[in-house]
């Protein structure tokens, strides 16, 4: 039988609470995660148990996707997951995010090579061009 409490707050046994979030994310990878979730109306147990059930990334709990709204970095392969299994579509620049970062650990010789084969696109790009 409900509870007066129950009656009032709406709340049933089993009934999976939303999360609402009373401090802003950290990045916009963290608000992506958080709109991602909302999208899908997955918990964020449900999210934590489908990215455990995904290959190579783990274990984990509702805890780290809870951070993961919140402050904790999400690595292009989670969001790639992430993506995969809400169905919500990643944010333009995180490709290049993590492109970005890519560059960043390479040596130094190999970071000219990169931005040598970049100039060599562009001017490819220009001269192919119609004018």
């Amino acid at each position: 039988m409900a509870t007066d409490f129950c009656i009032a707050t709406g709340y049933t046994a089993g009934m999976a609470r939303r999360p609402t979030y009373p401090t802003p994310p950290a990045t916009g990878m963290n608000q992506w995660v958080r709109d991602a979730l909302a999208a899908s109306d997955m918990t964020q147990q449900a999210l934590a148990d489908a990215l455990t059930a995904s290959v190579g990334l783990g274990s984990y709990a509702k805890s780290m996707v809870n951070k993961m709204t919140k402050a904790r970095k999400v690595s292009m392969d989670e969001a790639r997951a992430i993506s995969a299994i809400t169905g919500y579509p990643l944010p333009p620049s995180a490709d290049d995010e993590d492109l970005a970062a890519q560059i960043r650990n390479l040596d130094p010789a190999d970071q000219q090579m990169v931005r040598s084969l970049i100039d060599r696109l562009h001017a490819q790009k220009i001269s192919s061009s119609p004018e």
